[in-house]
Parts: C-alpha cells; sequence; structure tokens
C-alpha cells in the first residue's frame, strides 16, 4: 500500500458526491471564517473609535478648562457684579464697584478645579474667617467663555453654585 492510499483511506469524503460538494463545503468553511475574523476585526474597529473619542473628548474638556485659568471674569453674587482678575498664582475679587479687592492665594488642583486660600489682608477685612480656610472651586460645565462652578469651603456648610463669564 502506498502513502496515497493510506492518506485516503484515513480521510473519509463520502459525504461528498461530488467534487462540487466538497468543493462549497470548503468555500462555505472558508466563507464562515472570514466572517469571523471580519466580525472580530469589526469589533476592534468600533471599540478603537469609541475610545479615541473619549480620549479626545475628555482632551477637548481639559483644554476648555485651561482657558479659565488666568483673565478677567464676571459673576453676579447677591445680585451685585463681582469682577474676578485670575494670574498664576492669585486671584483679586473687586465686589460691587469696589477699588479695593480681596485677594487669594490660588493653587490649581486639577485643570478643572482650584482651591482659593485667604491673603493675610482678608482677616483684617474679614476677622471671622478661620485662619485655615480653603474654599474649593470646581467648574462643572462650560460653554463658550461661559463656565458653572461649584464652590465648597471648610468652614462653611454653605455650597455656591454660579455662573462665571471670562471677558478678556
Amino acid at each position: 500500500m502506498n502513502s496515497a492510499s493510506v492518506i485516503a483511506d484515513s480521510c473519509t469524503f463520502s459525504q461528498f458526491a461530488s467534487s462540487e460538494r466538497l468543493y462549497n463545503y470548503i468555500n462555505n468553511i472558508y466563507l464562515f471564517y472570514i466572517l469571523i475574523i471580519d466580525i472580530v476585526t469589526l469589533k476592534y474597529l468600533v471599540l478603537t473609535i469609541i475610545g479615541f473619542s473619549f480620549f479626545n473628548s475628555v482632551k477637548a474638556q481639559i483644554s476648555d478648562c485651561l482657558k479659565f485659568k488666568q483673565g478677567k471674569f464676571n459673576m453676579m453674587y447677591n445680585g451685585k457684579l463681582l469682577v474676578i482678575k485670575r494670574d498664576a498664582t492669585h486671584q483679586y475679587e473687586y465686589y460691587d464697584g469696589s477699588t479695593v479687592p480681596t485677594s487669594y492665594s490660588i493653587k490649581w488642583i486639577s485643570n478643572c478645579s482650584y482651591t482659593l486660600k485667604p491673603d493675610a489682608d482678608n482677616f483684617k477685612k474679614f476677622p471671622n474667617t478661620p485662619k485655615n480656610a480653603l474654599i474649593t472651586v470646581n467648574i462643572i460645565s462650560y460653554s463658550g467663555n461661559t463656565y458653572k462652578i461649584k464652590a465648597t469651603s471648610n468652614f462653611s456648610s454653605l455650597v455656591l453654585k454660579s455662573e462665571i463669564t471670562k471677558i478678556n
């Protein structure tokens, strides 16, 4: 018995009445294999696109918060205008046309949140302010040059929610 007949005997092709059926069977297996590969590839492609979209939206939010780190801003507080001037290390607030600012040291704890610590002069203007006073401000949303904040402090249960507009 030669090696070709051993191979032919070990493979049972009797279920295929003709070579056309064998061809169709192999072709169907091939098409099924290609379909599975296409589905897996499509799944990874969709996941990749979703991932890039998510990271781009997060990057866009971070970039937009960065534009509020410095500049001049307006905010309404108790029905009166509060003008805020902010640089890299300080925030100065002018309430209701005042020419003498209330000043704070500013520390950014993330791209969209920061803390304000009253400067020494504030304790003279507001003697009831605790020496360890700290105000935490979170930018919760924004649109164009306007952003909404939520501010809390370590000395009061008051939560301030307000809208601030950058004017330069």
